[in-house]
């Protein structure tokens, strides 16, 4: 059961419609998506961004997998923890994340 009711286009105004069909053209939204869509403006406009962050950066893989990390660890965002981590490089990037967060704190 979701906290969050699933949008359906048909509850939507008609100018919120076009966003609503150029989101869902994408793929159906997982994640911060499926809160992001009750908004069908919003969600339309933070595509390219989120897009260009993801898949579009300069920025190594992995390096932005750690820095998601780090990011999901500091800021205790379990979904987004869970969602990027992997059987491939978990234990060693978790482990560095762990430690950037610990230093982080240890700061404040």
């Amino acid at each position: 059961m979701t906290r969050i009711p699933e949008l359906s286009r048909e509850h939507l105004s008609e100018d919120l419609r076009a966003a609503y069909d150029a989101v869902m053209a994408a793929g159906k939204p997982q994640g911060p998506s499926l809160i992001a869509i009750h908004s069908p403006e919003f969600a339309r406009r933070r595509m390219p961004l989120n897009n260009y962050l993801r898949f579009e950066t300069t920025i190594s893989e992995r390096h932005l997998e750690l820095a998601i990390l780090v990011t999901a660890r500091c800021l205790d965002c379990p979904y987004v923890w869970n969602a990027h981590r992997s059987e491939e490089h978990t234990s060693e990037l978790q482990s560095l994340a762990y430690l950037v967060c610990r230093l982080l704190l240890e700061k404040k």
